[in-house]
């Protein structure tokens, strides 16, 4: 179980839950979980739904189309990136800027 501190305006026990042993083997909650946090850092308030996926597929792209990672055999980050990539033949080294821009 991951121990976060304690906030009196969120409930970290919910995020504690999302990250623990039992529901990490999602490998997309990482990625949620990393492009949530970089929305934070840059000062952003809200975030539209498509600007977390969109970031997300962004963030996996050159390690899934590049490098074949394995995701997870129920995660369809994976499937996205690839069915994405294979489509339009766009390349693996192809900045995250340029990925999110076509998306």
């Amino acid at each position: 179980m991951i121990n976060l501190p304690q906030n009196d305006k969120l409930d970290v026990r919910i995020l504690e839950k999302v990250l623990s042993d039992q529901y990490i083997t999602l490998s997309y909650k990482l990625f949620w979980f990393k492009s949530i946090l970089q929305f934070v850092v840059l000062g952003k308030k809200k975030l539209k739904f498509e600007e977390l996926v969109n970031d997300m597929i962004a963030t996996a792209w050159y390690m899934v189309a590049e490098y074949k990672l394995n995701l997870g055999y129920k995660d369809t980050l994976q499937k996205i990136v690839l069915h994405i990539s294979q489509k339009y033949g766009i390349s693996s080294s192809e900045p995250k800027k340029k990925i999110i821009e076509f998306l």
